[in-house]
């Protein structure tokens, strides 16, 4: 148990510094890519991902293992 809360923060670290990078280089330039960088949007792409279903694609909405397919 303690070696996962160990890994778990040090991921946590990683998060956290990428995300900060990310807030550093588009803050200027790009409003919407910096939307990418906050924490509470990681956190939505990842529940969308998790849940069962089918997955629309953020681009186009559509499904991309049937894009893949064509």
């Amino acid at each position: 148990m303690q070696s996962n809360l160990g890994l778990l923060n040090g991921l946590f670290d990683q998060l956290n510094e990428i995300l900060i990078a990310g807030k550093i280089l588009y803050k200027a330039t790009d409003p919407a890519k910096l939307q990418e960088y906050t924490f509470e949007d990681l956190k939505k792409r990842v529940r969308r991902a998790s849940k069962p279903g089918k997955k629309v694609s953020k681009d186009k909405g559509e499904d991309p293992v049937a894009m893949d397919e064509k």
